[in-house]
């Protein structure tokens, strides 16, 4: 099984992964719906709260997510990666600047490498589950570009 990642015009935001689209609100900075699932916010509209039924719990200071739905999250010995949500395990390149795998699928990039463009798990699964989709947009639409975005101002 094969999931395509889809862009918007420029190539900068996340569009579709497979079938499933990404809509934003219109300045088109904040994702709002992530196919049949509405996202919501908080009071300032700057944290994710929720995607669909799937509640986002944070840790006491508010700036780590540690579950989405009945998924808890698992970091680095530095709290900064994401290792694992619920099931799906998440790995790195050796740097820890690209995403190499979420769960069984791999991840292929760019002809750059600065981009992910298809998650490939090959003959190990037929079908995917809807929750299993939404901690993918987790990963690569929340806690990816959060953590990139992050890295990239250091260096």
């Amino acid at each position: 099984m094969e999931l395509n990642l889809g862009y918007d015009k420029m190539g900068t935001r996340l569009s579709q992964i497979g079938s499933t689209p990404i809509e934003y609100d219109r300045m088109g900075t904040r994702a709002i719906r992530f196919g049949d699932h509405e996202l919501s916010y908080d009071k300032l509209g700057a944290r994710l709260q929720a995607i669909g039924d799937s509640t986002i719990e944070y840790d006491r200071l508010g700036t780590r997510a540690t579950s989405v739905g009945p998924h808890q999250l698992r970091y680095d010995k530095l709290g900064t990666r994401l290792h694992t949500i619920g099931p799906l395990s998440v790995a790195y390149d050796r740097f820890g600047t690209r995403l190499c795998a979420i769960g069984p699928f791999t991840v292929g990039h760019d002809k750059l490498g600065s981009r992910p463009r298809r998650l490939d798990a090959g003959d190990r699964l037929q079908s995917i589950e809807a929750e299993t989709l939404t901690l993918l947009f987790y990963v690569l639409a929340v806690d990816w570009p959060r953590w990139r975005d992050r890295h990239e101002k250091r260096n």
